[in-house]
């Protein structure tokens, strides 16, 4: 039970950590995020294309 408080509690201080970097680092920043395409794509197209290729590629088990 204790570790997974740790975990949890955790968790939530990342999150908070990172909700007030994000905060300040608004207030810094005021104008507006620009979002480039092509970063867009690549988080959307890269992981499964990654877990694609490593699923077909070093998980082939050879035929006996």
């Amino acid at each position: 039970m204790g570790n997974k408080f740790f975990l949890f509690a955790l968790t939530w201080a990342v999150a908070l950590a990172l909700s007030w970097f994000f905060h300040i680092w608004g207030i810094h920043h005021p104008e507006p995020l620009v979002i480039r395409p092509l970063i867009v794509l690549g988080l959307l197209v890269g992981p499964s294309s990654i877990l694609f290729f490593y699923l077909t590629s070093f998980l082939r088990q050879p035929e006996i």
